[in-house]
């Protein structure tokens, strides 16, 4: 995260907190440290080997079980975040990462809201209408 102005500080912290409350979930990327110098904020992150974007690029998926496998673990991983208040928002192949054994892990939690716990959206507003990358937005 750059940091050039209060604001992109505020959505920085927004995001490491809704990131750190998510935390015991299987279903999103284990933070391994976090550290700030100079206005940015590194994280370390446990390692996975792509994301499905680049999964069906390169053709490494073709089997309808691995499809089913795949769609089943984004939706616990959906439902684990509702039960906890979060809205991703800008769910996307991108954002979801898939390491060799399959395993799936939802990231990128710059657009994600909490609900049932303002304060871990770092004094923004915990909903607003700037939702998803253009490319996947619904018509409507």
């Amino acid at each position: 995260f750059f940091m050039r102005t209060p604001a992109d500080a505020r959505k920085a912290y927004r995001e490491l907190r809704i990131l750190a409350h998510l935390q015991p979930s299987a279903r999103v990327p284990r933070v391994i440290e976090c550290t700030q110098q100079q206005g940015t904020v590194s994280l370390v992150m446990e390692l996975i080997d792509c994301n499905l974007a680049e999964a069906l690029r390169g053709g490494a998926i073709r089997q309808y079980y691995v499809v089913r496998l795949i769609l089943l673990q984004v939706l616990q991983g959906l439902r684990y975040m509702t039960q906890c208040g979060i809205m991703h928002r800008d769910l996307k192949p991108a954002n979801l990462l898939i390491r060799e054994d399959c395993l799936v892990k939802i990231c990128d939690f710059g657009m994600a809201r909490a609900s049932k716990f303002p304060d871990a959206c770092g004094g923004l507003e915990a909903l607003t209408t700037n939702v998803m990358t253009w490319p996947y937005r619904s018509p409507e």
